[in-house]
């Protein structure tokens, strides 16, 4: 399926499927096995990528923040694929987000989509 979507509008987030070891850099041992967030820009297909501990509300604020530094811009609004630390009820047209990661969304200007998006 095909979907158009317009300069700096959305940035879809989501956290990859496989986790990433990271190495003790004293041991060589595997210290523990990261989760890796990926963040990508729905008209340029612009990505970033940074590895968390874990998937918590923390980890998705962080990686959002960052992704919004290296790209040097904030989109319209952020798309975060149903995630249980920040989605409380997954609703198809309006879903209800956890508080913190609402206020996040405010902060940074990105916390509801443009009038004139189609709901899809």
């Amino acid at each position: 399926m095909h979907f158009e979507h317009r300069a700096g509008e959305k940035l879809f987030l989501d956290f990859a499927g496989d986790t990433v070891p990271i190495w003790d850099q004293k041991t060589g041992e595997v210290d523990f096995q990261a989760q890796l967030f990926v963040a990508v820009m729905g008209a340029s297909s612009y990505i970033f990528a940074k590895a968390f501990a874990n998937q918590k509300a923390e980890s998705w604020i962080a990686g959002g923040t960052a992704a919004f530094k290296y790209m040097g811009a904030v989109p319209m609004c952020v798309v975060p694929d149903n995630p249980k630390a920040v989605v409380i009820k997954p609703l198809e047209y309006d879903p209800v987000f956890n508080e913190s990661y609402l206020e996040w969304a405010r902060h940074y200007g990105c916390d509801h989509p443009p009038s004139s998006a189609p709901k899809t």
